[in-house]
This record gives structure tokens, sequence and C-alpha cells, in this order.
């Protein structure tokens, strides 16, 4: 097909796999950057945020557990699953995406440093990049066949 000389001009598997953990090591960066350089300010900041927050019921506590398991067997199975090119990955992916979204209304206020801040939002780019290249363009191919 002609096409074929085109989707591996474009990405290959192998750069594919190489964007996949590229993005998921930014990603977590994102999240425990703070805990590896702390920044004084931020967790002053911090501290004062979570004296305002309410204090969360036991049920609303267990519903957050259920719900965060829930998006930890999305983004592992996600991950595996686009690894090896199969299409429940990518609809694993994209539900973990659909299920993040309300978890970040009972969180509240968040404060992070600049430089969580920048590895958060390179994750999201990149997460969202991935999408895109899982749905609409010639990558989406690898996923509907074999090749």
């Amino acid at each position: 097909m002609p096409g074929d000389n085109l989707l591996s001009f474009i990405m290959n598997k192998t750069q594919f796999r190489i964007l996949l953990v590229f993005v998921m090591v930014i990603s977590s960066l994102g999240g425990f950057i703070d805990l590896i350089w702390p920044n004084d300010v931020t967790n002053q900041v911090t501290n004062y945020a979570e004296e305002l927050h309410f204090e969360w019921s036991d049920t609303q506590q267990v519903f957050f557990i259920i719900a965060m398991v829930l998006v930890t067997i999305c983004v592992v199975g996600s991950f595996i699953g686009l690894m090896f090119f199969k299409n429940w990955g990518r609809i694993l992916f994209l539900l973990g995406f659909i299920l993040v979204l309300p978890l970040y209304w009972p969180l509240g206020t968040t404060v992070t440093s600049p430089l969580s801040q920048l590895f958060y939002d390179l994750g999201c780019y990149g997460e969202g990049a991935i999408l895109v290249l899982c749905y609409f363009s010639p990558v989406a191919k690898y996923f509907e066949k074999q090749i």
C-alpha cells in the first residue's frame, strides 16, 4: 500500500514505544518532583491550603480510593496495551482520561512548585499527543492490525 511507506516515515513502533516511556517518566516526575526537591514556600502554602480544606467522610475516602485504584489499573493496563499495540490498550488509555476528570473536583486546592507543574504540563501534552497518534494518525494502523 502507498500509505505504508508514509507510516514508517512518520513514526515506527520503536519510536512510539520510546515516546510512551518518555511521557510516563515525565508524568511521574510531575507527581513526585516536589518530594525529591522540596520547596519551602510550596510546602508552607500546601500546609495552609490543607488547613482550609474540609474533612472527608469515610464514604468519600472509600470512593476516592476505589477510583484511584481503577485509574491505576487503567494507567498500567493501557501502558502495557499500548506497548504491544493492542486495540484494548488505546481504549483503556482513553477511559483513563475520562475517569481522571471527575477526580480533580474532590481534591480541592492543590499547590505545586513551578518545576512540578512544568513536568505535569509536559506529561499532559505528551499524553494528548499519544491519544492523537493512537486514533488520528497512521500509527492507528498498528492498533487495527498487526503490521
